[in-house]
C-alpha cells in the first residue's frame, strides 16, 4: 500500500475490488476538488509493481513478503532476469531478499524493464 497526494498522484489502497486511486487532474482542477478514479489492478501487474517499486529501495523486495502476498517466490518467478542482473552486479539475491546493489539502484527503471516472467 502507498498513498499519493496531489495532482497526478496515485495510491494503492485496498478497497474491495478497486484498489488503485488515481488523480489525473491539473493543479487547478485538483484544487477545485476534482474527484479521483478507482481501478482494479490485476495480479500480474501487482506482482510486477511490487518488484519495480521494491527495486527502487535499498531494502529491495523481501522474498517471504512477496511469497505471502502472491503465492510465488520472486526468484522463481523472475529467475532468469534476476540471474542476468546479478551477474551484471546490479542486484543481490539472498535467502531473505532481492535488492539492488549500490550501482543497481541508480538503474532501477532499467532493472524493472528487463523483468520477465519465466
Amino acid at each position: 500500500p502507498y498513498l499519493g497526494l496531489g495532482p497526478h498522484a496515485h495510491s494503492m489502497i485496498p478497497r474491495g475490488e478497486r484498489n488503485r486511486r488515481g488523480c489525473n487532474a491539473s493543479t487547478a482542477a485538483y484544487l477545485a476538488g476534482e474527484q479521483t478514479t478507482w481501478e482494479v489492478v490485476q495480479p500480474e501487474s501487482a506482482r510486477f509493481e511490487s518488484m519495480f517499486l521494491g527495486l527502487r529501495t535499498v531494502d529491495g523486495v523481501p522474498r517471504a513478503d512477496f511469497l505471502a502476498r502472491f503465492g510465488e517466490d520472486p526468484v522463481d518467478l523472475y529467475g532468469a532476469a534476476l540471474a542476468r542482473q546479478q551477474a551484471a552486479g546490479l542486484v543481490t539475491v539472498d535467502p531473505v531478499r532481492v535488492a539492488p546493489t549500490p550501482r543497481g539502484i541508480w538503474l532501477a527503471d532499467e532493472l524493472a524493464a528487463t523483468l520477465e516472467v519465466k
